[in-house]
């Protein structure tokens, strides 16, 4: 159940979040519980009652939350942190998302695969390219559903901890190819023997 101080910041406010059900937050929950266990997420908001809202949510289903109001104090706990998923403002005072994101893709020395979720209320088409081109792997509008947010932040970090490590070879062999962790088909074996030389890229 939302808090009564959580219930009093949002009047007012309703038009970023859209309605969920009791139901939806206990089904969300009960299904996330167990896989966001012990996995940490990074909020980068400046609006307050989104921060606390997102955090609730997600710390109800298993996760714990570090919340900041702006993207120079969030790329700094980017690169001295460890983190399983960062949920980032793309409007942000000062630093904003789109050069917080590039920061921290581009750092070597930090966490630069760590899974990002762009958060705005910008809808253009434009926008959400230059997120995703910026390193985005995905991108919600608002008003957005704290039920999907949980799934979506969900399906992002399951995808890390089943992406293969940096010595894999393959993850599925055939006897003339073999596909790649980076998706690729590679023939085997020289040319001739009528295998397609061709890659396939996601």
């Amino acid at each position: 159940m939302t808090s009564p101080f959580l219930k009093a910041s949002l009047e007012g406010r309703e038009s970023w979040l859209a309605p969920v059900t009791g139901s939806d937050i206990c089904e969300s929950t009960a299904a996330s519980r167990q896989a966001a266990s012990s996995r940490r997420v990074l909020i980068i908001d400046d609006e307050a009652v989104i921060r606390e809202l997102i955090g609730l949510q997600l710390r109800s289903s298993g996760y714990e939350c570090v919340a900041v109001p702006d993207g120079e104090t969030g790329l700094r706990l980017a690169r001295t942190e460890h983190f399983d998923l960062i949920v980032l403002d793309l409007l942000l005072p000062g630093l904003n998302g789109i050069s917080v994101c590039r920061a921290i893709r581009d750092d070597d020395a930090g966490n630069p695969d760590v899974p990002i979720l762009m958060l705005t209320a910008r809808r253009e088409e434009a926008d959400l390219i230059l997120g995703l081109e910026s390193g985005a792997n995905d991108y919600l509008t608002k008003p957005f559903s704290v039920p999907e947010l949980v799934a979506r932040a969900g399906a992002l970090t399951r995808r890390r901890r089943l992406r293969p490590g940096p010595h894999a070879t393959g993850i599925l062999s055939r006897p003339h190819a073999c596909v790649s962790p980076r998706h690729r088909v590679q023939p085997r074996g020289p040319p001739g023997e009528g295998v397609a030389r061709r890659s396939v890229r996601q």
